[in-house]
């Protein structure tokens, strides 16, 4: 298989994210992929990643949806990230709401 063609379909999968704060869900849909800033710099996570769990500082994130949009939001707080094979779990401190992020779709 091509190597080109071999990373199409590594991106083609996609992953349930559900990102929480103590105020509630602010969001949730499966995507191919995420950015985040993580306390040892910026990660990157992909369908089928190995389990983890990261501490998640403020900054921008983003997220790449299945058709090939990102959407990017800019975090004021801090957190932590469960990675598991088939979703990731983002838990932000405080009474974030949906409202709090600057939410833009590239």
């Amino acid at each position: 298989m091509a190597q080109g063609r071999e990373r199409d379909l590594i991106m083609a999968k996609i992953f349930a994210l559900k990102i929480l704060s103590t105020a509630g869900a602010i969001y949730s849909s499966d995507i191919a992929s995420l950015i985040v800033p993580a306390a040892d710099g910026y990660m990157g996570v992909l369908a089928e990643h190995a389990p983890f769990l990261a501490h998640l500082k403020t900054g921008r994130f983003t997220l790449r949806h299945s058709d090939g949009k990102n959407t990017v939001w800019d975090s004021p707080v801090s957190g932590f990230m469960e990675v598991l094979k088939t979703r990731v779990t983002i838990v932000l401190d405080g009474d974030v709401t949906a409202q709090d992020l600057r939410w833009q779709t590239l």
